[in-house]
């Protein structure tokens, strides 16, 4: 029985330094974390919540919508390193990852107020036109 639990507590150990180690490498090549960040952070959880409920509420919950949407909030990561990197080259000031945090969150919040209206939720009319106006302009683009 001490071997077993000796065995799962090694385990464990090496779990902990594991995750330790990689969100250690995902926190410097992510750079410092600021409000814009968190924000975003925020901004992703209540996109997924709202997907999620917006597929329960109206019936079309889809397994695949719901990878892709993962994918791409994963491929957020990859542009916020890349921006970080860049920020790096130029002397470590986070210009282009602060341009690429405030751009994913108008993307996040943009996909928050699609869900929250197809789930019929009153919002302010003039949040939805700025919102929707951003949306068309990145689209003509």
């Amino acid at each position: 029985m001490k071997i077993i639990k000796k065995r799962c507590e090694n385990k464990l150990e090496k779990l902990t330094i594991i995750t330790a180690l990689a969100l250690t490498g995902l926190s410097w090549l992510i750079g410092d974390w600021n409000v814009s960040l968190s924000i975003l952070a925020v901004f992703m959880v209540l996109d997924i919540v709202t997907g999620v409920t917006k597929g329960w509420v109206t019936g079309k919950m889809s397994s695949r919508v719901g990878y892709k949407g993962m994918l791409r909030k994963s491929m957020y990561f990859v542009a916020l390193i890349v921006a970080n990197m860049l920020d790096l080259l130029i002397g470590g000031v986070p210009v282009f990852r602060t341009m690429v945090a405030y751009y994913l969150l108008s993307i996040e919040a943009i996909s928050i107020l699609e869900n929250l209206e197809a789930m019929k939720v009153p919002l302010p009319q003039q949040i939805k036109e700025k919102f929707m106006n951003i949306k068309d302009d990145n689209e003509k683009k």
